[in-house]
């Protein structure tokens, strides 16, 4: 009887140990099992982080850094340029009868093929909205009739000038409403007469089938065309941004050679102009801010100088390109630079860059310019 107690103590015990062992094997299978999916889901989720990092990083390449990649260098095309004007840079040999407070100066008689003034012309700096002359050349070369291409605004071409930190009624505009259409023709007089920021958005986004960065390629292609391989734009309205830029001479060649197409020189010099009625608005007349040519302003009126256009940013200082003609001879300079402020931190005219240009057409026409060369 005894040995039968014992026997039946001794199976429950073994059957009692059997199965701590299995609900040990359990814990630590199921411990496994935990650890196993823990380390799983570490591991799926570094995954997706990294494939999210890579798509985020590329949308990143693609809407920041696309636009303001340097297109490819030729260079042989730069040592041919250097080699064939080695420095433009005459200033130093001239004395002019006033102060001269533009950075950079390229002064040229088209009729003589003669550089009358150079300063810093070959200097890199901003050149605010005389970008524009860039955006009309590539829109009339790819635009075979300017009158009847009509153009159609949407509100989020604003949303590109407010990546520059500006509120868009302190930009340059025309306050084109959504849904707003008009003619090539009229966005071309509004870009220049208005300096309309949002008009260049307009012609930019249409020639670049949707895409004012694919517009920017086209520009930056046709300046290393034209022989500006100082330059680079990132925008087609010329409000400051990392890598746009050019120089005096190149801003030279840029309009030289869009003087040269149909139709530009007019809409350049127009000092008023009626934009037809379109469907959001009556017949509005605008005024070119190129005041220097508007007989309106007497204050700054030079009846020699006609056109092409202004330009203005903190970076860019105030700049002017202008054409001037008389007793049969014809001038183009590129004015840039003009400083904001004096030495003193004084605020300088608003009209001193205009000034200067008078100055500067009044002083060449009076001299000998091969007396000097």
């Amino acid at each position: 009887m005894l040995d039968k107690k014992i026997s039946r103590s001794n199976k429950n015990r073994t059957l009692y140990r059997g199965k701590r062992i299995r609900k040990r094997k359990n814990i630590r299978a199921f411990a496994f099992l935990l650890v196993g999916v823990f380390f799983l889901t570490v591991a799926v989720y570094l995954n997706i982080w990294r494939q999210d990092y890579q798509l985020q990083n590329a949308e990143d390449t693609l809407i920041v850094d696309m636009p303001f990649q340097a297109p490819e260098f030729d260079a042989s095309r730069a040592s041919a340029f250097e080699e064939s004007a080695p420095s433009l840079d005459n200033s130093v040999g001239i004395t002019l009868p006033f102060d001269l407070t533009a950075h950079s100066v390229f002064l040229y008689d088209l009729d003589q093929d003669e550089i009358i003034y150079s300063k810093n012309a070959q200097e890199q700096t901003a050149p605010a909205s005389l970008t524009k002359i860039m955006t009309a050349i590539v829109v009339m070369e790819n635009i075979a009739d300017y009158k009847n291409t009509m153009v159609t605004f949407r509100l989020d071409m604003n949303e590109e000038l407010m990546e520059y930190g500006y509120a868009l009624n302190d930009l340059a505009t025309y306050s084109f409403e959504e849904g707003e259409t008009v003619s090539i023709l009229d966005a071309l007089y509004i870009l220049f007469l208005r300096s309309a920021n949002d008009a260049a958005n307009l012609l930019a986004d249409y020639v670049g089938n949707g895409s004012i960065y694919a517009f920017v390629e086209m520009m930056n292609a046709k300046a290393q065309e034209i022989g500006a391989v100082n330059t680079h734009f990132t925008n087609p309205h010329g409000l400051d941004a990392p890598h746009h830029y050019t120089t005096a001479y190149d801003m030279f060649l840029i309009t030289q050679y869009a003087l040269s197409l149909p139709g530009f020189q007019e809409i350049a010099q127009t000092v008023h102009y009626q934009v037809p009625e379109s469907n959001m608005r009556e017949p509005v007349t605008i005024a070119t801010v190129t005041s220097i040519h508007d007989p309106s302003k007497p204050a700054i009126y030079d009846e020699t100088v006609t056109g092409i256009k202004t330009g203005y940013t903190d970076a860019a200082g105030r700049c002017l390109i202008s054409i001037a003609q008389k007793n049969g001879r014809n001038l183009l300079m590129v004015l840039m630079k003009t400083p904001l402020e004096d030495d003193n931190g004084e605020k300088v005219s608003d009209f001193r860059f205009f000034e200067e240009t008078s100055l500067l057409y009044e002083w060449a026409f009076r001299r000998d310019n091969t007396a000097l060369f």
